[in-house]
C-alpha cells in the first residue's frame, strides 16, 4: 500500500519552524539532525510509513527545504515523495537483478568468458581462483546494470534463454516508468528533450514536472512485482532445475489480472 502522503509530511512539517530557527541561527551549510537537537523519533512509529526508505527520504526532504529556507506551502511533498518512491522501485529492481545475475555466475562461470583482459597485477592481489571469478563477476554485473530495462530483458533472453512472462501492456508500462524515472533522477523530475524524444510525447511542455499519481504509481509496483516473480521463477527453472509451478511465496496474476501472493 502507498504511504499517504500529506498526512505523513503534516506531522513532519511540525517540525520546521523549530529547525529552520536553530538553522539560521547555527549558520552552517552542513547541520545534521542531532545537532540541530530536534527528535523525529515519534515519528517512527507511524504505521503507514513501514520503516522503509521513504521515511528516511522524507526527513531528507525536510532538511533541504530548511536550506533552501522555502516555505511549507512552496514545496509540493506529494510530488517528491511519489519521485522519491518511483526511484526505490527501481533501486529495488536494479539490485535483484544484479542479484540474480551473480547466482547465475556462480552457477554457470562459463558466461565470464569475454573478448576481455585482466592485468597480472589483478591476478596475483585477487588471491585465489575463486576471488577472481569474484572479481571478473562484479565487473560483469555492473557493466549488465548500465543499459535501459528493455536492453537487459533481450540480454537475459539471448545470452541465458531466460524468457520472461509479461502481457504487452507490462512491457510498455515498464519503459515508460524507467524514462520517467530517469529524468526525475537526473533532472529532477522534469521533462527535457531527451525524454519527449524518447516517449515521443511532443504534448508535454519542456521543464514542466512529469505527472505522477498514486494511481500510477500502484500499476508499476505491480508490474514491477511481476517482472521480479517471472525472473526468479525463470532463473529457478533453468538454472536450478526446479518446477516454476510448485514454487510458492511468490507473485502471480490470479483470474481477473489481480495479483496474488503464493505462501506454503
Amino acid at each position: 500500500m502507498l504511504v499517504k502522503v500529506p498526512e505523513v509530511f503534516l506531522k513532519i512539517a511540525e517540525k520546521h519552524e523549530e529547525l529552520l530557527e536553530k538553522t539560521q541561527t547555527l549558520g552552517d551549510d552542513s547541520i545534521s539532525l542531532d545537532e540541530l537537537g530536534v527528535d523525529f523519533s515519534p515519528l517512527s512509529s507511524f504505521h503507514d510509513i513501514h520503516t522503509n526508505p521513504l521515511y528516511d527520504a522524507s526527513v531528507c526532504l525536510m532538511v533541504a527545504q530548511i536550506h533552501l529556507l522555502l516555505p511549507i506551502s512552496e514545496i509540493n511533498y506529494e510530488r517528491l515523495l511519489y519521485q522519491q518512491e518511483l526511484s526505490i522501485l527501481f533501486a529495488q529492481l536494479d539490485a535483484f537483478m544484479a542479484d540474480t545475475l551473480r547466482v547465475i555466475c556462480q552457477l554457470r562461470p562459463e558466461v565470464l568468458k569475454k573478448n576481455k583482459q585482466i592485468d597480472w597485477a589483478t591476478i596475483v592481489s585477487a588471491g585465489g581462483w575463486q576471488e577472481v571469478l569474484d572479481l571478473l563477476t562484479e565487473e560483469y554485473v555492473f557493466e549488465f546494470g548500465w543499459p535501459p530495462l528493455p536492453k537487459r530483458l533481450k540480454m537475459l533472453r539471448e545470452q541465458f534463454g531466460i524468457e520472461l512472462s509479461l502481457r504487452d501492456s507490462d512491457w510498455a508500462l515498464l519503459e515508460e516508468a524507467e524514462n520517467i524515472r530517469n529524468i526525475v533522477v537526473h533532472n529532477g523530475g522534469r521533462i527535457n528533450k531527451e525524454y519527449i524524444n524518447r516517449t515521443g510525447r511532443c504534448e508535454l511542455i519542456i521543464g514542466d514536472f512529469i505527472p505522477l499519481t498514486s494511481a500510477y504509481l500502484e500499476s508499476a509496483e505491480e508490474v514491477l512485482r511481476m517482472l521480479v516473480s517471472s525472473l526468479f521463477l525463470a532463473v529457478s527453472e533453468k538454472f536450478f532445475g526446479l518446477d516454476a509451478s510448485k514454487i510458492r511465496e511468490v507473485w502471480r496474476r490470479a483470474s481477473g489480472d489481480d495479483l496474488e501472493e503464493e505462501e506454503d
